[in-house]
């Protein structure tokens, strides 16, 4: 009978101690995945908004509407997201799923001249901010009832300067 109630014991402090690291994991999984969908939503609105005239002169100038736009566009098509509205270079997406909750995502473009050499060098900072939904039922119970979420939050910085 003891060591009946050894297993009872010992299945049930793995459970607790193990569902807390599965909701670590899957929370690194949706980290990952989102800094891969704006890595790749930036890197395509990088490429298709710069305005190939300013090339010429060695700068690199975008039309930061078409930007955004095309930041939107790619984003949502990596997270299976709808886009809701922009307003001032903030975009706001719901997700088609349910696997995410809203996303509120800041674009942020910046163009300086570089003292040596003269050229036009554009910075973008992009911070996209999301509640994280719980995946396990305890922290699912646990989520409702706390006031203060767990926030996914991921920035990333673009220089973009021509190299001659």
């Amino acid at each position: 009978m003891k060591s009946i109630a050894i297993g009872l014991l010992t299945v049930i402090l793995a459970v607790i101690i193990i569902e807390p690291l599965v909701e670590v994991a899957n929370v690194m999984r949706e980290k990952i995945t989102i800094s891969s969908a704006i890595s790749n939503a930036l890197k395509a609105a990088n490429n298709r908004s710069l305005e190939i005239t300013s090339l010429r002169d060695r700068d690199v100038t975008l039309d930061e509407s078409l930007y955004v736009e095309y930041f939107a566009e790619a984003f949502e098509d990596a997270l299976n997201l709808s886009h809701l509205e922009t307003k001032d270079n903030h975009l706001l997406f719901r997700s088609n799923d349910g696997q995410y909750n809203d996303f509120a995502v800041t674009i942020n473009i910046q163009t300086q001249s570089e003292l040596e050499t003269d050229q036009l060098i554009t910075k973008i900072n992009i911070r996209a901010v999301s509640e994280y939904n719980f995946k396990t039922k305890r922290l699912k119970m646990l989520g409702g009832s706390i006031h203060n979420s767990y926030e996914l939050v991921t920035e990333r910085i673009s220089l973009l300067k021509l190299r001659n």
